[in-house]
Parts: structure tokens; C-alpha cells; sequence
């Protein structure tokens, strides 16, 4: 529309002889006739584009009052002024609210998350084979895990640095039992407590079978979901719960879901205070990664 106006008023100068302008009642002028419209259009669009050095010129001629062409510069301006809005209108891309999208989006993921979690709910036996990583301050270990979950019967074993040698602990609804390599017999009320008594770690066993399968310990749990409705990250019970990867499983009953293969624990700033097994203060960060190789329900 600029290169129209340009060219247009470049039209008018290029014509030498252009027809007499009748005045009219008020003082004003009546538009050109028709044959100069014709004559003026065909110039418009078989004339070359105006140099720009060219244009600044023209303009100040066009702008001049007083000068030959004025009233058609004044006529061009107005109506460049009257339709601008009109054309910035029509360039506005109109969306919807942002938040109407977030709470589509929100419904759902949350649609989702309950179809996975009323399927990852019903595992309430596995057999899971992986490896588990410790660090807290300059020291950490690592250790093969072995975990087979009969509803509340349970057999954990440990295989590696972490624990020193082989380390298997055996609980059910009258508590736990550990027993090592080295001669160690220990009894408890937990697995986490054994083990924190045993290896020096304070490893969340109460909290592991929940996280296990992607599964909060209880409804005060801060989630964030993925696409696909699963966890992807909570503070739940004093620690932050980081799903690295998910992988396929089929149920006992045949159905297919999804269950955690890399997950990331990361104790929270004022959950718990760390000491190795001589005393030493090893400070607040505590962090853990388990890796599920075998995963069988």
C-alpha cells in the first residue's frame, strides 16, 4: 500500500500536462475526470519504481501547501489515517485465553494420571532387579539391588561396596531381620532403620515401594506430571522424587503400563543430617539414583 502511494504521486509529477482542476462551491476542488483517472492509473503500474533518493523529494513537494498538488496529498493522507486501524486489526492473530488452554490441558493430564496411577495401584507383587548409587558430601558407594515383594512379604538383597559384601534383609508384618557376609544379625521394626543401622545410609525403604511404581506415599504430595500423566517430579515426605525414564511392563493381568526405570532422590534442605559410619558429619545433601534393569509384577 506505501509502494502504491508512492508510485501514485510519483504518476502525477510525471505527467506534464494535466487537465485544469474546476473549482468548486466551497473553495475546494472537484476530483480529476475520468479519462486522467484512466490515463493516471495505467501510469501507476507501468512506471518504475521511484529511486529513493527521489521519494524524499516528492514527499516535500506533495506536503507543500499551497502547491499544485497538495489537496491530492492531504486527500492520500486522510485516508491513509481513517484505514490504519483497519490494517493493524487485520494483523492481529487472535488466540485463545491462555488460560482456558492450561485448564484443558490440566483436566487432561489429570484424566490421565488417574487411568496410570488406578493401573500402577493394583502391583502389589514384583520382582525387580537394578542398581543403586548413594552420595553424601565427598563419600557414596553403589551396590547391586535385588528386590522380590510378595504383598507385604519382602526379600532385599544388596551386592557391593554399598554394603560391604553381600547384605540381605527379610521383613514382613513382624518386622524386619538383616543379616551380612561379615557376621552382622540385626533385628528392627524396618527395613530403613536396619539399613541406616547397618550401612551408615539413610535409605527410604517405607517411602521406595510407593516411588517404585510412580506412586505418591499420600495425597500432600507436590506432583508434576509429563504428557502422559505420569510423575515426573514431587516433594513428597521430605524428599524430591525425579523420574529420569519410564519403561513398558505387562501386568499379571495382561494390561500394559508404565513404571520407573531411572529415578533420582534428593533429600530436601532440613529433612536430615548425615554422618558416616565414624561419626563424621557428611552434612543435609543426601542423594540417590536407582536404576530398574528387570522390572516384573
Amino acid at each position: 500500500r506505501g509502494e502504491l502511494f508512492q508510485n501514485s504521486a510519483t504518476a502525477f509529477v510525471a505527467t506534464n500536462n494535466p487537465p485544469p482542476l474546476e473549482k468548486g462551491d466551497r473553495g475546494g476542488f472537484k476530483m480529476l475526470d475520468k479519462r486522467f483517472m484512466v490515463q493516471h492509473a495505467r501510469v501507476v503500474f507501468k512506471s518504475p519504481p521511484t529511486p529513493l533518493c527521489q521519494r524524499g523529494e516528492l514527499f516535500q513537494r506533495l506536503t507543500k501547501k499551497g502547491d499544485f498538488y497538495w489537496p491530492f496529498a492531504k486527500i492520500f493522507s486522510r485516508l491513509f489515517l481513517f484505514s490504519l486501524p483497519v490494517l493493524l486489526n487485520a494483523c492481529v492473530v487472535h488466540q485463545s485465553p491462555l488460560e482456558d488452554v492450561d485448564e484443558l490441558s490440566n483436566a487432561e493430564t489429570q484424566l490421565k494420571w488417574e487411568n496410570h496411577r488406578a493401573l500402577v495401584s493394583s502391583i502389589e507383587s514384583w520382582k525387580v532387579k537394578g542398581k543403586i548409587a548413594v552420595k553424601a558430601g565427598s563419600k557414596g558407594g553403589h551396590a547391586s539391588l535385588r528386590w522380590d515383594r510378595n504383598k507385604d512379604v519382602q526379600h532385599i538383597e544388596l551386592f557391593g561396596p554399598l554394603g560391604g559384601g553381600r547384605v540381605v534383609i527379610d521383613a514382613g508384618a513382624e518386622g524386619a531381620h538383616l543379616q551380612d557376609t561379615k557376621g552382622g544379625d540385626i533385628r528392627g521394626e524396618s527395613i530403613a532403620g536396619l539399613v541406616e543401622q547397618r550401612l551408615g545410609w539413610p535409605l527410604p525403604f517405607d517411602q521406595l515401594p510407593y516411588w517404585l511404581r510412580g506412586l505418591p506415599t499420600g495425597e500432600e504430595a507436590k506432583i508434576e506430571w509429563d504428557e502422559l500423566g505420569q510423575v515426573a517430579r514431587m516433594n513428597d515426605s521430605g524428599w524430591q522424587v525425579s523420574y529420569l525414564e519410564y519403561q513398558g511392563i505387562t501386568g499379571v493381568d495382561g494390561r500394559q503400563m508404565q513404571v520407573p526405570r531411572q529415578v533420582e532422590l534428593n533429600a530436601l534442605p532440613g529433612t536430615l543430617r548425615v554422618y558416616d559410619k565414624k561419626g563424621e558429619y557428611l552434612g543435609e545433601d543426601f542423594f540417590i539414583r536407582l536404576i530398574v534393569k528387570s522390572w516384573l509384577p
